[in-house]
């Protein structure tokens, strides 16, 4: 099955192109891998929408997520309710809350682990408590998550909806923890932005956020929620790539001409955004567009090398010294007096 085939089923099956038998038991070739996460919701058009034989794979694809969303609906409830017990306030972010709000079975959109928000003055709170129920943590970047698991479900404690290189590049700070807290969670704006970084995130690499994409389409954006979002942010880069990528890589528009109205961008920085969508591979190669599109494009980079005390700390030891030689280095590209931009020896983000 071809890729444009696959987002067009999942996102309008009814003008998707026709599927052949041939076709849909390639689902069990080469792009296998890379489309197993979307199997439960291929299936589910395609019972919907086509009078053909579904191939038993995708069958027992959305047997199997039917019991893995289960497993981890429950344990989510377990771990909501110690929340609630210690007066620690939160909310379910990302996957399980996606799944819940867009798709129309839960189970059809896969998540991995269990997302949730909190107050960053419960950090401690929340380290003691977990620790005593049983929740082990895996690994740790403070005052931004800490990742826990405990019966092999992952949980990750999010203090921050973004890590401090991502609020610095496209500020950010118009969507605060403590606003999202007393909201009860993003809202459906919020998460359409939210999709574009995460699909720029994963330099094209994961599908999910395409089809995310798709569904919340489906739902509706509030236009005039959509325009002031995009006014106190600068986003333009991640909305118009995952624009670009889609495109050029699979024939598929995603945002209509109002929706990418507030993100326009000169012909030169749109050209090369095309073409770092069609070549690149790495987010470092990224950068020095982000920046160049920037308004404020010398206090970015003065935050990006000298970042708060916390914030580096919190960088392995041994990434620091590269990070500081990765940002000069960009800095020096765009003020015309350095060579172009190379790799970071470790960018981790």
């Amino acid at each position: 099955m071809e890729l444009i085939d696959l987002l067009l089923y999942l996102s309008a099956p009814g003008r998707a192109r026709p599927l052949s038998p041939e076709a849909l038991a390639g689902i069990a070739g080469p792009v296998h891998s890379r489309v197993r996460p979307l199997l439960p919701l291929l299936h589910h058009e395609l019972q919907r929408n086509c009078a053909m034989p579904v191939p038993p794979e995708l069958a027992a694809a959305e047997f199997s997520a039917s019991s893995h969303f289960e497993r981890m609906h429950k344990a989510q409830a377990e771990l909501q309710a110690i929340l609630k017990q210690n007066s620690i306030t939160h909310c379910i972010i990302k996957g399980s809350d996606i799944a819940d709000k867009y798709y129309p079975t839960p189970f059809l959109r896969p998540f991995v682990d269990i997302d949730l928000l909190i107050h960053s003055t419960d950090e401690d709170n929340i380290r003691r408590l977990l620790k005593t129920q049983g929740y082990v943590l895996k690994r740790e970047r403070p005052h931004y998550h800490l990742g826990y698991e405990k019966d092999g479900v992952p949980v990750e404690v999010h203090t921050d909806l973004f890590s401090y290189k991502y609020r610095v590049l496209f500020e950010l700070d118009a969507i605060q923890p403590e606003r999202v807290l007393g909201a009860g969670g993003l809202s459906d704006e919020e998460y359409l932005l939210n999709f574009c970084l995460q699909f720029y995130d994963g330099m094209g690499r994961r599908l999910l956020p395409i089809v995310d994409i798709f569904q919340i389409l489906h739902r509706g954006i509030d236009l005039s929620r959509w325009q002031q979002l995009a006014a106190s942010t600068e986003t333009s880069f991640p909305v118009l790539f995952i624009q670009a990528y889609a495109l050029e890589h699979f024939g598929v528009t995603l945002l209509t001409g109002p929706l990418l109205a507030p993100f326009s961008v000169s012909a030169k920085h749109q050209h090369r955004l095309r073409n770092l969508a069609r070549t690149a591979i790495e987010k470092r190669e990224t950068y020095p567009l982000i920046l160049a599109m920037a308004a404020r494009r010398a206090a970015k980079l003065f935050r990006l090398v000298f970042p708060p005390a916390f914030v580096r700390k919190s960088y392995p030891p041994e990434n620091r010294l590269s990070r500081l030689r990765h940002w000069m280095r960009i800095g020096r590209e765009l003020s015309g007096r350095g060579q172009k931009a190379g790799p970071a020896r470790s960018e981790k983000e």
